[in-house]
């Protein structure tokens, strides 16, 4: 009698789940990963052909941006910028005709606009200096209220007369100083 009871009450359970799965929408058998998935970032704002200028406090003209493509995410205070040009004017009266010149395929400003990173055939042109320098590199850092330049990759910085080489660069561009950290080959051709 045990035996047929517990028969019995297993094959009710059997059929229970059965009816129980059979009823069931597929959904119910589905995973929720919720945590697995990367949050997509919403664009509060989009814009085609920008120019763009920033002043300083005191309202000297600090950068002139123009960019074909600009798209501002939700929450989020920085500008994402596709092949931006940016050209840096002088601060004062004593950095007269000093100032860099930017190409890049992509690029981001803070919202303050005191940093501008910029990724892809970076080309900057600096100009107002002993001689015009054009610095390349894959990335490229640019504080425009210290007018310091940066980059920890691979870079070349060629004037008329010389070319260097090196990985990691910082640029003090209003007192004309560069700092290289490593790897540096130099070529220098005499007049």
């Amino acid at each position: 009698m045990i035996r047929q009871s517990f028969i019995g009450t297993a094959l009710l359970i059997i059929i229970g789940w059965f009816l129980l799965v059979w009823d069931s929408p597929p959904e119910s058998f589905m995973r929720n990963n919720n945590a697995d998935r990367v949050q997509q970032r919403q664009v509060d704002s989009y814009m085609a052909s920008i120019t763009s200028q920033r002043f300083s406090a005191t309202g000297e003209q600090l950068f002139l941006l123009t960019s074909p493509k600009m798209q501002l995410f939700s929450g989020d205070s920085r500008l994402e910028l596709t092949q931006p040009r940016f050209i840096a004017l002088p601060k004062d009266l004593n950095n007269k005709g000093r100032g860099v010149a930017f190409l890049a395929d992509f690029g981001t400003l803070s919202g303050t606009g005191d940093r501008l990173s910029l990724l892809g055939n970076v080309k900057a042109v600096i100009t107002g200096t002993e001689q015009e320098k054009t610095l390349t590199s894959s990335n490229l850092e640019y504080r425009p209220t210290e007018m310091i330049i940066s980059t920890e990759d691979n870079f070349t910085l060629k004037t008329v007369q010389s070319s260097l080489i090196g990985k990691g660069l910082v640029g003090d561009l209003n007192k004309d100083l560069f700092t290289i950290k490593s790897k540096v080959h130099g070529v220098h051709d005499a007049i």
